[in-house]
């Protein structure tokens, strides 16, 4: 559609043919009128100019989008390596706890430093952990 409008619109539109026109229709002076308005209209063309502000704020656009790219493409094979990582080391029935800890180290120290600080119940959900917290206790003379 917008490629058939784009080539009809390319090129300025041919002459209109007044004479011909004359022929078919009846009243002559009307195509007379509309002729001589038609010749002595010289409408200037329109321009479009961009403001500053949008130069601008295209511009950082611009910029933004180049830096997005950029960190995409040195994300993308980041990103691809921890998908094979995850594919061949699918989560079965079979996988030991020794498995998990070793294909999720991040994990594993979490959990053992919550062991260390003994939050038994930080992730449940169940406890608040303010209340959890050894009291200073202070000892009596």
């Amino acid at each position: 559609m917008s490629e058939s409008l784009f080539e009809k619109f390319r090129s300025p539109p041919p002459p209109i043919d007044f004479a011909a026109t004359k022929q078919k229709v009846r009243d002559q002076e009307l195509i007379g009128m509309l002729e001589s308005f038609y010749k002595a209209n010289q409408p200037p063309p329109e321009t479009y100019a961009i403001s500053e502000a949008e130069k601008v704020a295209t511009e950082q656009n611009i910029a933004y989008l180049t830096e997005l790219d950029k960190v995409h493409k040195e994300f993308l094979p980041i990103l691809e390596k921890e998908m094979e990582f995850q594919q061949t080391n699918r989560t079965t029935k079979d996988t030991t706890v020794f498995d998990m800890q070793v294909n999720y180290p991040l994990i594993h120290e979490e959990i053992e430093d919550e062991l260390e600080r003994r939050e038994w119940f930080k992730d449940t959900g169940l406890v608040d952990m303010s209340r959890l917290q050894p009291e200073e206790h202070h000892a009596h003379h």
